[in-house]
């Protein structure tokens, strides 16, 4: 039975996304079927994938999907596939009482789910509820740092690990980091590395490549940190 990781936030601008395409395009070259779910309408995690400015989404995604039992999929890379979720359309109480069994269905078709989710509350607890493992983006400044103490307290038991994400060595990155680490620390929590904000990142993705389709000495570190996050899932 294939395993569901929530990418889970309590606000944007976190970098899940990134964090998300990042992961799921690792667990596909160690020869795994991914799937990523889209719960945000930006859908980012094409963007990443692709170089294309056209839109290539079309009108049936993730609700659709739900309703009707099936995945309207994009293929993203070899054993990686990403449903989005359609522009216009909402999470209706029928959808949402459909997503437990649509997830279900989903284990045994593919090896990891990953969810690139939004801060809704309702439809975010859902994923929760029925996800395995969650995986929580983090960023230096005191609103993350709260929103961390209170996702450890609610679920600690679900976090696979808590990524700082966009940091730069700054007085004030390095002691919310601190003070995140030790928080985790003191929870039996796993927190890596932080991952560095670099502008060779943000190349790649207007590039329409990842970490891992390149050879550059200056992702390296990135490219260990999410290995080590890995092994937290596996």
């Amino acid at each position: 039975m294939g395993k569901i990781i929530q990418i889970k936030v309590q606000k944007g601008g976190l970098g899940k996304s990134f964090i998300t395409a990042t992961l799921g395009h690792l667990l596909a070259m160690v020869e795994n079927k991914v799937l990523i779910l889209s719960t945000d309408s930006q859908n980012s995690i094409y963007d990443i994938f692709t170089k294309e400015k056209e839109e290539k989404i079309g009108s049936k995604g993730l609700i659709d999907s739900i309703l009707n039992s099936k995945s309207n999929t994009i293929e993203l890379r070899e054993n990686l596939y990403f449903v989005p979720l359609e522009l216009g359309k909402k999470f209706t109480n029928k959808v949402l009482e459909k997503i437990p069994g649509f997830l279900k269905s989903l284990r045994t078709k593919y090896d990891y789910i990953l969810i690139d989710s939004t801060p809704s509350l309702e439809l975010d607890e859902i994923f929760l509820k029925n996800s395995d493992q969650i995986i929580v983006p983090a960023i230096g400044d005191k609103l993350a740092v709260n929103g961390i103490v209170n996702i450890i307290k609610q679920n600690p038991k679900k976090i696979a690990a808590i990524v700082f994400n966009k940091y730069t060595n700054t007085r004030v990155n390095k002691a919310y980091y601190k003070e995140m680490k030790e928080l985790c620390d003191s929870s039996g929590v796993f927190m890596p590395e932080p991952i560095k904000c670099l502008s060779y990142i943000a190349e790649l993705v207007e590039r329409g490549e990842t970490i891992w389709e390149v050879s550059s000495k200056k992702v390296i570190e990135t490219q260990d940190i999410f290995k080590e996050i890995l092994k937290r899932i596996y």
